[in-house]
Parts: C-alpha cells; structure tokens; sequence
C-alpha cells in the first residue's frame, strides 16, 4: 500500500500520490510542492475530474483541465512525473 494525500474541496474529495510521503490532507488555499518543477498544473483525478495547483496553491477540483499541463500523479516518483499534456 502506497502513501497518499488527499484533496478536498466541499464535498469532493479524491486521493492522490503523496508529493513527500506524508499522508497529508489539502483544502483550497493550501501551500503543495511543485510536481517535477511546475508551479502551475492541473491533475487528472482517479474519481474523475481535475484539481487545479497555481503558484503551488491547491485552488479547486474542477471537470475540466485548467492548466496546461495536466498530471496523473499514480506513475512513479515525482520527480520521474511527466505532463499528460492533455489540455
């Protein structure tokens, strides 16, 4: 078993790959790493949907992709993470 965060935003909620192995839990507004040098990102969640990262600050679980550079975050390490490219 894998270590993972999770992000809520209302009543969504998704887990993700932990960034750094600490099983924490992130609200809008919250500081998360970067992912492999992006500051701004969007991850492509398992339940579906997207959450949106900007200047390393989660925003929000959306439908769509709102960034450009769209991560799995369920590959290998974060620094092994390449964009999806999705958007």
């Amino acid at each position: 078993m894998g270590c993972y965060d999770t992000l809520v935003d209302g009543t969504k909620e998704s887990q993700v790959k932990t960034w750094e192995c600490d099983m924490k839990t992130y609200n809008p507004g919250d500081t998360v790493p970067d992912l492999n040098g992006c500051h701004t990102y969007s991850i492509k969640l398992q339940e579906g949907g997207f959450a949106t990262i900007r200047e390393n600050v989660f925003l929000r679980i959306d439908e769509k992709a709102l960034c450009e550079d769209v991560f799995s975050k369920w590959g290998g390490s974060p620094e092994e993470e390449n964009p999806l490219n999705l958007v």
